[in-house]
């Protein structure tokens, strides 16, 4: 869907598509590393090691924009969460600050966060590459 996207804005020439297992990906220079929807279900030692690994598709200075379920949309919103359970997808929720240590723990330098709503049920972080 991303492909079509940028082909349809006529965009091609500034994004780059990489279908595969992202250790089996060599080493970019990317500008922005986005990872939506991965980290959500996983423990926090798994993703400072997923955001150490980003690290060496980031440009020096390049960023990384990351989300997480926030323990907000556990406590507002618990019929989301027994859904999801339900479903099978358990959620790993952190809170605001675990959000934004993943990043530093990872190497990375905390920029800031934005979230979806009040009650921060989804987080998106932003860091810096430190390299």
């Amino acid at each position: 869907i991303g492909i079509r996207e940028v082909s349809t804005l006529n965009l091609s020439d500034s994004f780059s598509f990489v279908c595969r297992e992202f250790q089996r990906v060599k080493p970019r220079h990317a500008d922005i590393v986005l990872l939506i929807g991965i980290l959500c279900p996983l423990p926090m030692k798994i993703c400072e090691k997923i955001i150490r690994i980003l690290k060496r598709y980031a440009r020096p200075d390049g960023l990384i924009i990351f989300s997480t379920n926030q323990v907000g949309m556990l406590i507002h919103d618990p019929l989301t969460d027994f859904l999801m359970r339900l479903a099978g997808w358990e959620m790993d929720y952190k809170t605001d600050m675990e959000a934004a240590s993943i990043a530093e723990r990872a190497g990375w330098r905390f920029v800031s966060q934005f979230f979806d709503d009040e009650d921060h049920f989804q987080c998106m972080t932003v860091a810096q590459n430190r390299t």
